[in-house]
């Protein structure tokens, strides 16, 4: 979704859900905009599961759905105004495995939904945020059990921000 200009948003839950009550997990991302494109027409696009670019590493352990931006040779799923990286990982074995060059100009944003991982040896527990200096281009990632990974990165605008 581009909010843009103007979007009127709203989360809609299964009458059942509504009901019933239950387990509901919905991480959103809000990105800034820079300020060429802040009054760009709005626009959103729902894609079904089955819609987005997934494909797996480390022999299936770990399967990526690529939102926006590229991972080797995949595309992702949605074209960003600002071309941000932006992918969910999903381990699905104990000790899957994946590494990735980021550029050390862009910032990351890495947040463990689920599970216990670690990031270039250091242990990482679900929801938690990790920090990266900018100090190399590689980032290893290796899963201490199943786990879920949302994984961005792209360059900062250096704008200021205006609530």
């Amino acid at each position: 979704m581009t909010a843009g200009k103007g979007l009127i948003h709203a989360e809609v839950r299964y009458s059942k859900f509504k009901k019933e009550g239950g387990d509901l997990e919905i991480p959103q991302l809000w990105l800034n905009l820079p300020a060429k494109y802040k009054m760009t027409e709005p626009g959103y696009v729902g894609l079904q599961k089955d819609q987005i670019t997934t494909f797996t590493l480390d022999q299936n352990k770990v399967k990526v759905q690529l939102i926006a931006g590229n991972w080797e040779t995949q595309e992702g799923s949605f074209d960003s105004l600002t071309r941000i990286f932006l992918s969910t990982v999903f381990f699905l074995d104990q000790k899957g495995y994946f590494s990735k060059s980021v550029p050390t100009d862009e910032n990351v944003f890495f947040y463990v939904v689920r599970g216990k991982i670690h990031v270039s040896g250091v242990e990482v527990p679900f929801r938690n945020l990790v920090e990266f200096e900018n100090e190399g281009e590689l980032i290893e990632v290796t899963a201490s059990e199943d786990s879920t990974v949302l994984f961005g990165h792209a360059k900062s605008f250096n704008e200021p921000l205006v609530a």
